[in-house]
């Protein structure tokens, strides 16, 4: 938990809730016109780690560190505020989910005529809404929908991030004609389940008030692209608690993402069995391994058990990467998200493998840790407050919508979203 000096803003606040699955993280921030977002307080709830995986106890669980956050940012954060600023503070509350409680693909959907056509939001908007129809049902058996539970889905982003007329890529499409339309959609949804679990767990602590929400993939996609304009293609890694997650992203589009069920908590485990000690005595002695304070023979078993937990972990990741160079060839350059104690290890990982056989680009991987000294300029942070990669990347999204409330566009940056004959249509 980290505090705050004195704020004077508009006095509107965001709330953002990061719910993975080995921790939930909250923020108070403010987002003013196209200025940096500013951290206002934070707090960030442990998932316990079992000694076994059980994904049907680890919703229970996200849904009590959901609300322990929800409550210590309204009781602590929020009342704080309201001894500078009187009146209502909260103007919107975003809850981003990221595996397993969310599932997304992203589709590439044409139209190709013999004569010029024009570009409307009803053309667009029916391409999308087909494409909808069609998201859950072509999910089938797919792992990921088999993860996430059953029940119906409730889409959360229908999203154009990219169009492109007579194969030329375009930001604002409409009254154009062409012959040829292309549309990169990102669809993402989650269960009636998983919805009604955040929902009752944030509004304990602050009402009815709307709750949006958002896959990590995407928010994660858009702050990178902001971040790293000239990097067209990359591969996006997120190595949460349970799950890893990647993200293939080509010529700025998402093309693919998949997760295998290998994170941080398997490797805590691993050295848990390995030291004989229970997973957060394991965690904490990991932090120390990595600051080279460990004696010798705790030294040596912890290294033979992180080689060997980080073996099972890339021979995943290799069937992954075969899984995604099928249909294209795989960038060299990847960001990564983990949890600090065990970054090292990934990133170490990463670079270290040979993927000639996956690239045509290069030899090796080119790994850029997301953490604070890659952050720190997208952001500004009351005194106190230490930065956390997750809840920057997500504040960093949420200036993107700031800048659609405020029409301040830049040159270059196509929109969020167009808004014509009171119709949305989304385009990051």
């Amino acid at each position: 938990m980290t505090w705050f000096s004195s704020w004077r803003g508009t006095g509107k606040i965001s709330v953002i809730f990061d719910i993975g699955n080995a921790s939930v993280g909250g923020a108070l921030l403010s987002v003013e016109g196209d200025g940096k977002p500013r951290l206002l307080f934070t707090h960030r709830e442990a998932i316990p780690v079992g000694r076994e995986l059980d994904m049907k106890r680890l919703l229970p669980k996200m849904k009590k560190a959901l609300g322990a956050t929800a409550a210590v940012l309204q009781k602590e954060g929020v009342a704080r505020l309201r001894q500078q600023v009187p009146g209502p503070l909260v103007h919107d509350i975003y809850c981003i989910l990221a595996a397993p409680w969310s599932i997304s693909r992203t589709k590439i959907l044409k139209i190709k005529r013999a004569k010029p056509f024009s570009v409307t939001v009803d053309l667009l908007e029916e391409m999308a809404a087909n494409e909808e129809l069609l998201f859950d049902k072509g999910l089938g058996d797919d792992p990921d929908r088999v993860e996430l539970g059953h029940g119906p889905l409730i889409l959360m982003e229908k999203k154009v991030i990219k169009t492109r007329l007579n194969g030329y890529e375009v930001s604002d499409p409409f009254d154009k004609k062409a012959t040829r339309i292309e549309l990169s959609l990102f669809l993402s949804a989650t269960t009636e389940m998983v919805s009604k679990a955040v929902e009752d767990a944030v509004r304990g602590a602050f009402g009815h008030q709307k709750v949006n929400f958002n896959t990590f993939n995407l928010v994660a996609y858009t702050a990178l692209r902001d971040a790293y304009p000239r990097k067209e293609d990359f591969l996006f890694i997120d190595v949460s608690g349970e799950m890893t997650d990647i993200m293939l992203v080509r010529h700025h589009v998402i093309l693919e993402t998949l997760s295998f069920p290998f994170g941080r908590n398997a490797i805590i485990r691993r050295l848990s069995r390995a030291v004989n000690s229970e997973p957060e005595i394991a965690a904490s002695e990991l932090r120390v391994y990595w600051e080279q304070k460990t004696e010798d023979q705790s030294k040596n078993k912890l290294r033979d058990a992180l080689t060997e937990a980080s073996g099972g972990w890339l021979k995943l990741f290799d069937i992954s990467i075969a899984s995604l160079s099928k249909n294209d060839f795989v960038p060299t350059t990847v960001f990564i998200t983990a949890d600090r104690e065990v970054s090292p290890l990934f990133v170490n990982a990463i670079a270290e493998r040979k993927v000639g056989q996956f690239s045509l680009e290069g030899e090796s991987f080119k790994v850029v840790p997301i953490n604070h000294e890659t952050l720190q300029n997208f952001i500004s942070a009351a005194p106190g407050i230490e930065l956390d990669e997750f809840l920057t990347l997500e504040s960093m999204f949420l200036r993107r919508v700031n800048l659609l409330r405020m029409s301040l566009f830049h040159p270059g940056v196509p929109p969020l979203s167009d808004v014509r004959e009171g119709k949305k249509l989304f385009a990051l």
